[in-house]
């Protein structure tokens, strides 16, 4: 049953890393010059925040904001499919939203500001509102793609 929901976990965190990924850099395209600031600003977790961040591609930090970001989504994923794994769509969308909803309070509410996302400070909160709503969708469908527990 764990390891059922160890696959499970890697596939949806593999895919909330791709999907999470592409709605940052398109967000931070949006609003700012280039679409790499908010991806880089993850730095700040290593760098501290009085450093300020390109919005340009830059091999170190935006290495490490895909790195920080792939690891979240991994977590957050295991997570999910640990404690709703066998939720089936369509019910698979209220749990989607209120874990999503849980994930935002820990990530801006209950970490030290030192480990929020970062991205906030490049981007706006409608911006990061529709990150978040990309991370509950992506959780919602996961059902599409997990294996059946033994």
């Amino acid at each position: 049953m764990l390891k059922t929901q160890l696959i499970n976990g890697a596939k949806t965190g593999t895919i909330l890393t791709l999907t999470t990924t592409a709605a940052i850099l398109a967000a931070t395209l949006n609003e700012r010059k280039g679409a790499w600031g908010a991806i880089n600003n993850v730095c700040h977790m290593f760098d501290g925040d009085d450093v300020e961040y390109s919005d340009e591609f830059s091999p170190r930090e935006s290495s490490i904001g895909l790195a920080v970001n792939a690891t979240a989504m991994g977590t957050w994923a295991v997570m999910y499919h640990v404690l709703f794994g066998k939720i089936t769509i369509p019910k698979s969308f209220l749990t989607a939203a209120l874990f999503t909803a849980g994930a935002y309070t820990v990530d801006y509410y209950i970490v030290p500001d030192r480990y929020t996302p970062g991205i906030e400070h490049k981007i706006s909160k409608r911006a990061i509102f529709a990150i978040y709503l990309v991370l509950a969708l992506t959780l919602a469908l996961a059902p599409l793609w997990s294996r059946k527990g033994r």
